[in-house]
């Protein structure tokens, strides 16, 4: 994931996560590819978009947040 799209997720602006990211504080691990983009190691947010990816496309749009969620859940118990 880009680590502007992480930071757009956590509700931080993209220059607060790169200054994060500089001073080593960023709590996920950020790598920065040879284009010049930085990537992060969120698995967690990755695997949330495809179980709501999954769930959009077996039961609908309506319900697939609540699904997904649930899911997590059921993955972390």
């Amino acid at each position: 994931m880009k680590l502007s799209v992480w930071a757009k997720r956590q509700g931080v602006c993209y220059k607060t996560a790169w200054r994060m990211w500089k001073e080593g504080r960023l709590p996920v691990p950020v790598e920065q590819l040879p284009t010049g983009n930085e990537r992060t190691d969120d698995i967690v947010g990755d695997l949330h978009e495809v179980i709501v990816s999954m769930c959009a496309r077996l039961y609908g749009k309506r319900s697939a947040q609540d699904r997904a969620e649930k899911a997590l859940k059921a993955i972390h118990e």
